[in-house]
């Protein structure tokens, strides 16, 4: 990940060229297919509109330094319960940035995220889905594994299917206490593991 939404994160600082750099390397290094940069928290001192501005700008540095690569560049949305002061924790300021990068920047759709954030979440990934280039997974309200929480996986991921979405579906959870096989559930909903 790399992140872009700081004052030290203007367009030409050495830090962003730095992390885009060191991004450059670890994606070589796995294969990765995309990288999520990230907007950071807001700073005091700057408005959301500069601070957007800042994103916008360095989303499009990323951009400029990954698609030539072949890499999907992506950012998210995170909610402010667990990330208070997230520059970008609503729906609305999505559309907003991606807008200004003509489609070389995805939104990571974080199914938890917008959980917490919302709650509707069929109508949400619907909404999102012409924005969408990576979906990841967890349960809510404790970002565990699928099953243990308050989200039905299976109407979610048929609310993803009917988007025409059709790349892997990434997982980023915490298992819960006594989890034997964190990935137990995937054969459970008829999946693959990948």
């Amino acid at each position: 990940m790399c992140s872009a939404g700081e004052p030290s994160h203007q367009p030409g600082v050495n830090t962003t060229n730095w992390k885009r750099n060191r991004a450059a390397r670890v994606i070589d290094l796995v294969g990765a297919r995309k990288v999520n940069v990230l907007a950071e928290r807001s700073v005091a001192g700057y408005d959301d509109t500069t601070q957007l501005d800042w994103l916008a700008a360095n989303l499009a540095l990323a951009a400029d330094r990954f698609v030539p690569m072949g890499i999907r560049v992506v950012t998210e949305m995170l909610d402010p319960r667990d990330v208070p002061g997230f520059l970008v924790s609503s729906v609305p300021v999505v559309p907003g940035v991606l807008a200004r990068l003509d489609g070389r920047v995805r939104l990571q759709l974080d199914i938890y995220h917008v959980q917490r954030i919302y709650g509707e979440l069929l109508r949400t990934i619907a909404d999102l889905a012409p924005l969408t280039g990576h979906i990841q997974i967890a349960d809510a309200p404790d970002r565990s594994e699928p099953g243990t929480g308050e989200i039905n996986l299976r109407n979610v991921l048929a609310g993803i299917a009917a988007t025409g979405y059709t790349d892997l579906v990434g997982l980023e959870y915490r298992p819960t206490a006594g989890c034997v096989d964190p990935f137990a559930w995937v054969e459970e909903y008829g999946l693959e593991r990948a």
